[in-house]
């Protein structure tokens, strides 16, 4: 039989903020452990338009230019994908390149028959600048597919490495319509208990569509804010928002157990207290 203390999400309405495309896993999880996830996109993958770059770098790996194949996120690998298939590219000159990615991202390649040599549980620039340190990468040609506004780090961390690294943008992320409304609707009807972040995209647009009470009034109130990684958490700090929980890996499972984490350390708190304040008497009687 299932305890409240068993299942400490039980009842909670949890906020996604993922693409929807990309949120089945973490909607799942929730409800598997009985929250109830909200689904509110409110950010989008969009394509560049202007994908000569891309189409160029594409050509270089199907002549076998490159060494490594760096993936950011499963958003670039579906865009890589369309790009790979429109020049007339089978998924085969990847075997050809070392790939590095996250686990999500690994998956997903596995159901396009890309294996990646190297998977990263905690996927960011400076987890995989570590562990490429036993590589040598002095003379070799990277190509790191990526999102335009993602970080610059990694690709110059490589570039201090001696590699020549080709940053590789198919796609921005742009807000969803009518997102910024929903949320503020729900906020001001307090349907939200808690709230999860997968990338500092999404935080970045979460505090642009609210006001600044609003945001004030969240980072004092106690619905937690749970993030995938440290990376995305430190961006919710930076804008203002407490974060309660940060994922020991960058998977869904990993949000979702740190999520539970704090509703567990919340409740065993509580009846600590609730103990201390009990009478002695009622506590012998017992």
């Amino acid at each position: 039989m299932n305890t409240p203390a068993a299942r400490p999400l039980e009842g909670r309405r949890v906020l996604v903020t993922r693409a929807r495309a990309q949120a089945t896993e973490l909607v799942t999880l929730l409800a598997e452990r009985g929250a109830k996830p909200v689904v509110l996109p409110l950010i989008a993958p969009e394509p560049l338009t202007d994908t000569r770059e891309a189409n160029a770098c594409i050509e270089r790996l199907a002549s076998g230019a490159y060494q490594w194949l760096i993936f950011s996120g499963a958003n670039g690998v579906n865009f890589f994908l369309q790009r790979l298939h429109a020049l007339g590219h089978a998924t085969s000159i990847c075997r050809q390149v070392k790939i590095v990615a996250g686990p999500a991202t690994a998956r997903l390649l596995g159901e396009q028959d890309i294996e990646a040599d190297m998977v990263l549980q905690r996927f960011r620039a400076e987890t995989v600048l570590a562990a490429l340190h036993a590589e040598s990468l002095s003379g070799t040609r990277v190509m790191l597919v990526r999102a335009a506004e993602g970080r610059e780090l990694l690709a110059a961390g490589l570039r201090q490495r001696g590699a020549q690294v080709d940053e590789v943008a198919l796609y921005r992320t742009v807000p969803v319509p009518g997102s910024a409304a929903e949320l503020a609707d729900r906020l001001g009807r307090r349907e939200l208990d808690a709230f999860t972040f997968t990338s500092g995209s999404s935080i970045r647009h979460f505090v642009a569509a609210l006001p600044s009470a609003t945001l004030r009034d969240l980072a004092q109130g106690d619905a937690p804010v749970a993030c995938l990684g440290p990376v995305t958490a430190r961006t919710a700090r930076d804008l203002g928002l407490r974060v309660d929980a940060i994922a020991a890996q960058t998977t869904m499972v990993a949000l979702v157990d740190a999520l539970e984490t704090v509703y567990t350390q919340r409740s065993l708190t509580q009846e600590a207290s609730a103990l201390a304040c009990e009478p002695v008497g009622a506590i012998i009687r017992n």
